[in-house]
């Protein structure tokens, strides 16, 4: 009756929020590119959130955009290592 809903479908949620309705396929692809990793998935998705353009930016993240992530990271007050 009351269920949690899981890390992952909360990921799905929030990505349609910022991604838009058809936005299923990118957070698939998404995930793929984070390993599965639901938590980096969602970072990306709420750094996304703050751009003007949040598909265009999950897309550089898919296609290995790692350094503008990695730059966001330390932003946020993550070290070099985190990654």
């Amino acid at each position: 009756m009351g269920e949690t809903a899981t890390p992952e479908a909360e990921l799905f949620t929030r990505g349609k929020q910022v991604l838009g309705a058809t936005g299923g396929g990118l957070i698939v692809k998404l995930l793929k590119a984070k390993n599965q990793n639901v938590p980096l998935a969602r970072a990306a998705i709420e750094l996304a959130s703050t751009k003007q353009n949040p598909r265009e930016y999950i897309g550089a993240v898919i296609r290995g955009g790692e350094k503008e992530e990695m730059g966001a990271a330390q932003q946020l007050g993550y070290g070099d290592d985190w990654w």
